[in-house]
């Protein structure tokens, strides 16, 4: 009995240490959070090493912004700067000032995620549709496969039960992230991070890419486009060889290729990578539904990157006669070869 007491003793002086620091469960949840998104989602922006974002940064809507990922807005009394403890970009609406960031990258055709926090009323915009959430959230704004300017809206976890909202943003304007605060409110971004999608269905908009890489390493910030889809199931990547020609890769690398991890090649090898994009400028070919746009001596052409099928044609019996006739013959045929015929 006395060493239950003693057990239990113990356990209620852990857990008063553990409400004594106010910052220990959120930061915990945070970190575990953020470790969780990096090993799906391709980092945008997670801390200060990312992009040297400034320290302590204030100015006004014509000052020059605190980072090369961001285009960002100080009022009066406003200031953003990044935690050096919690490693976020911190917004502070001071006054009556406010505080405000755009993100400088086009998402159009990926999917976005963005973990922040505050207590009190902030904005992650998202073309027409606004938080006015409080509290430690994670945001998902899924595209849909055939529609890149229509995304679903997610709150905290991904399942239908999640779904706060579906927006669909006009298709001349960019895709991008506004993240902002004003009148005496402050909030915390702890990390945005994004992902091309995992399908074969391109839209009218979109073509194939195949690339190769025969450098040691290499990583999607190589690719020549911005990808909006993988296709593992009819175009994953492969291993070149001028000797074996082209065989699959295991395990299938485009889930870290996605979120931003290195590909290693092998000696005297080559990885060939295929990838959707957006019909811009540089890729003027549309090709058939078996090539893709490969750069040969400077210039993007189609190649035949996908064997065809060959198709065997079996016409349709015209009546119940015929059917049967048909079937008689298969069967004599049958016969006739068992006994040497």
């Amino acid at each position: 009995m006395e060493n239950k007491n003693v057990f239990w003793i113990i356990g209620v002086i852990v857990l008063v240490l553990l409400v004594m620091q106010p910052n220990f469960n959120l930061f915990t949840v945070i970190d575990d959070q953020e470790t969780t998104l990096k090993q799906e989602y391709k980092t945008y922006w997670a801390d200060s090493t990312d992009d040297n974002f400034d320290y302590n940064y204030r100015g006004s809507a014509l000052g020059g912004p605190p980072s090369k990922l961001f285009d960002c807005s100080v009022g009066n009394d406003g200031m953003i700067w990044t935690a050096s403890v919690t490693s976020s970009i911190e917004f502070n609406g001071g006054g009556l000032g406010s505080a405000s960031c755009l993100t400088n990258k086009d998402f159009k055709g990926q999917e976005i995620v963005i973990m922040a926090a505050t207590d009190t009323q902030y904005e992650v915009q998202f073309g027409v549709w606004k938080s006015g959430t409080t509290g430690a959230n994670t945001y998902y704004f899924v595209p849909y496969t055939l529609e890149p300017n229509k995304y679903d809206v997610f709150l905290n976890g991904k399942s239908s039960i999640n779904k706060v909202a579906t927006i669909t943003i006009d298709a001349q304007y960019p895709i991008k992230v506004y993240i902002g605060v004003s009148d005496r409110k402050g909030a915390s971004v702890y990390f945005i991070g994004y992902k091309a999608m995992l399908s074969c269905d391109l839209t009218s908009n979109e073509v194939w890419i195949q690339e190769a890489f025969t450098n040691s390493t290499f990583s999607i910030n190589d690719v020549a486009f911005i990808p909006t889809k993988f296709c593992k199931e009819t175009r994953p990547f492969v291993l070149r060889d001028i000797n074996q020609g082209e065989t699959a890769i295991y395990p299938d690398p485009i889930p870290d290729f996605n979120r931003g991890v290195s590909l290693s090649v092998p000696p005297d090898k080559a990885i060939v990578v295929n990838y959707a994009t957006f019909y811009v400028s540089g890729v003027t070919n549309r090709c058939d539904v078996n090539q893709a746009n490969t750069k040969v001596n400077g210039q993007w052409v189609c190649k035949d990157i996908i064997k065809s099928i060959e198709y065997v044609t079996v016409p349709h019996p015209s009546s119940v006669f015929d059917l049967i006739l048909q079937i008689f013959t298969a069967f004599f045929s049958f016969v006739k070869s068992l006994f040497g015929g």
